[in-house]
């Protein structure tokens, strides 16, 4: 019987912990964000970690080992959001990024769709409620204007 080949897909440059987490785990490491869609898919019996929406379909996801995650590595040691969690945030909401943007970058992104989406709120919310505004209002105009009177 032949060794199953599962690829774990990890987002970014892979630590010594990760390799080492692999190797025992029988798994081979790529990366999601060298993968271009309708470009050949690499053979194998299953994929787990990030894997590309391709690779899933064509292959199926499993479950990854007990104890090992990609979402878990902190590339910044900052104690936030790990760089990975932030790049999956980002592309489950559709939002573009290059894949050799660093971890401020990405989190500048993830902050101004989260400012997009409130402002989009109160925007609802004041139209709503027949309050007149200025298409160009920032959040904070926004949010004064949504303030009831005392």
């Amino acid at each position: 019987m032949s060794k199953k080949k599962i690829l774990w897909f990890v987002p970014g440059a892979t630590t010594a912990e990760q390799k080492a987490q692999a190797q025992a785990n029988g798994l081979s490491i790529r990366n999601p964000l060298a993968y271009s869609e309708g470009v050949g898919l690499e053979e194998c019996d299953g994929v787990t970690g990030m894997a590309p929406k391709d690779y899933v379909e064509a292959f199926g996801q499993v479950d990854e080992p007990e104890g090992l995650s990609w979402q878990d590595v902190d590339n910044g040691g900052d104690g936030k959001m790990p760089i990975a969690k932030l790049r999956e945030i980002l592309t489950e909401k559709g939002i573009a990024f290059e894949a050799k943007a660093k971890k401020s970058e990405l989190q500048a992104l993830l902050d101004q769709a989260e400012v997009t989406t409130q402002i989009a709120t109160l925007k609802a919310q004041l139209t709503e409620k027949a309050i007149a505004f200025e298409d160009t209002a920032t959040l904070e105009e926004l949010q004064a204007l949504n303030t009831p009177a005392v």
